[in-house]
């Protein structure tokens, strides 16, 4: 039979060869979890500039399609004017839907880029 010594001995024989173990799992854990942390925060920067991007863009395309329309106009009363044909007019028609349809995917870039860092 072992004696109460011997079972206190292995029991913090045990004990201490398992502390070290726990001890770098816990620094491994806490390495990991700070890696994540800055690869999050660099995550979100990067969206937050790209967000940004896009509103640059956004506002360039919204510029450019209300000069489109802009010309349209003056086309559509030139051409009742007689002083343009049919094919110029439906080229500033074509060069309108052509704006429109440019800064359509750039608004929906941004509200995913909104939606993506809200919800997280």
């Amino acid at each position: 039979m072992q004696t109460n010594w011997q079972r206190i001995m292995a029991i913090t024989l045990i004990l201490l060869a398992c502390a070290p173990m726990d001890f770098a799992q816990s620094a491994k854990q806490t390495r990991l979890s700070e890696t994540v942390s800055k690869s999050w925060a660099q995550l979100l920067a990067s969206s937050q500039d790209h967000r940004a991007s896009l509103a640059r863009v956004l506002e360039l395309q919204m510029q450019e399609q209300a000069r489109a329309g802009e010309l349209l106009e003056k086309q559509k009363l030139l051409f009742a004017q007689g002083s343009i044909s049919k094919r110029e007019l439906e080229a500033g028609e074509h060069a309108l839907q052509a704006a429109h349809k440019r800064s359509t995917p750039a608004t929906g870039r941004s509200r995913s880029i909104d939606c993506r860092s809200e919800c997280n």
